[in-house]
């Protein structure tokens, strides 16, 4: 049923937690339905309690939505797609370039770059998420889709075994004098339920030496690299990534893609975490998607080290990898969300605090789902 009290709801709560800052496991209801299909930034900020919502049986998200008393002691807003990877109705998809297979908007420059190839072929461009999503729901059964890596002259990127970019740059693209940094491991996918996070090496930041890493790992047909890995083994490395960075020689400036700044600023942010708590399971069952909002009084987003704080302190994932942030951290979700797009976030991008700003990006995590999908109501949640 859908929720329709929740601003009362919320109210309530405020005056009941702000005695303690700490909200108490017996006060936490996990059972309403967020609805917040047209919100403004003027809306109530209560101390943050997760909401919870299945999708389909083996796929759950959860929205926290408040003021977070535990890490950053801010407002914020997070988003997690929680994926049963023991469920063999659900397969876990990587996408790169264009839903449809028509030409994109990189360069034959640019394309011969990132993979060797001197032509443009079908699939050389960028998506908006909303729009990746649609394609596969209605082709695939797609209940869910995340933006993915950066941008791919800094990254290596392979989905269904077709190798789409091989970290082409030895500097970021944007900016000629900072030495690549965004690939220090990477989350591979066979398509279906198995999933794992690789760290490449803790100290190898020579991307030739990241290429020829990510391209021996043939057993693998999807593969995107990121920066920073957060969680290795339960070793929160997340936090000691700046303190690395500047052991490594990098230098701290203001520059907005120097690693140094990058990650010590808060910004909105998109992570993929395995989780293993089924004992019956071999290795990790469940596959988080998260998305951090951030630049808005109501979401102010998280640093690399917050952000291992406080997923560890939620989730306790066994590995968690930052992917790519700022104004391209976007979550859809099959008939939640904006009432025109399903996007459930508040992507940056626009400067306005909806559902409408995403920014088209060169890959995408997506989920699908075996048995028909759930009738939706039109209006979103």
């Amino acid at each position: 049923m859908k929720t329709v009290h929740i601003i009362v709801y919320l109210a309530a709560f405020a005056l009941a937690a702000s005695s303690c800052n700490l909200v108490l496991e017996k006060d936490r209801n996990y059972n309403f339905v967020p609805d917040d299909t047209n919100p403004t930034d003027n809306a109530p900020i209560v101390v943050g309690d997760w909401q919870i919502d299945t999708i389909v049986p083996g796929a759950v998200w959860k929205k926290f939505a408040g003021r977070d008393t535990e890490i950053t002691k801010e407002n914020q807003m997070v988003n997690v797609m929680e994926i049963d990877l023991t469920n063999p109705r659900l397969h876990v998809k990587f996408h790169y370039g264009n839903t449809a297979g028509e030409p994109g908007d990189l360069t034959a420059e640019e394309v011969r770059k990132l993979t060797g190839r001197s032509t443009l072929t079908a699939g050389d461009g960028r998506k908006h998420p909303e729009d990746v999503f649609a394609y596969a729901r209605d082709n695939e059964g797609a209940i869910c889709c995340v933006n993915g890596a950066y941008e791919a002259g800094s990254v290596y990127e392979k989905t269904n075994g077709e190798t789409h970019a091989v970290i082409g740059c030895s500097y970021i693209p944007s900016h000629k004098n900072i030495r690549q940094w965004k690939s220090e491991a990477c989350i591979v996918s066979d398509g279906d339920q198995k999933v794992e996070i690789q760290y490449a090496s803790p100290n190898a930041w020579d991307y030739e030496t990241q290429r020829q890493i990510y391209s021996r790992m043939t057993d693998w047909p999807n593969l995107f690299s990121s920066s920073p890995m957060l969680i290795n083994d339960y070793d929160p490395v997340g936090s000691t990534f700046v303190k690395r960075m500047k052991a490594s020689g990098y230098w701290s400036t203001n520059n907005s893609e120097n690693p140094v700044y990058h990650q010590t600023t808060r910004h909105p942010r998109t992570v993929a975490a395995l989780v293993e708590d089924n004992e019956k399971h071999e290795g990790c069952d469940k596959l988080l998607l998260i998305t951090i909002d951030g630049r808005w009084n109501a979401a102010v987003g998280m640093s690399a080290d917050e952000t291992t704080r406080f997923i560890a302190h939620h989730f306790n994932p066994r590995y968690a990898l930052n992917m790519d942030g700022g104004g391209s951290t976007c979550m859809v979700i099959l008939g939640r969300g904006d009432v025109t797009n399903n996007v459930v976030n508040y992507p940056c991008q626009d400067d306005t605090f909806d559902h409408l700003g995403t920014r088209p990006v060169n890959s995408h995590f997506y989920v699908t789902y075996d048995a028909p999908l759930p009738e939706t109501e039109e209006g979103g949640e």
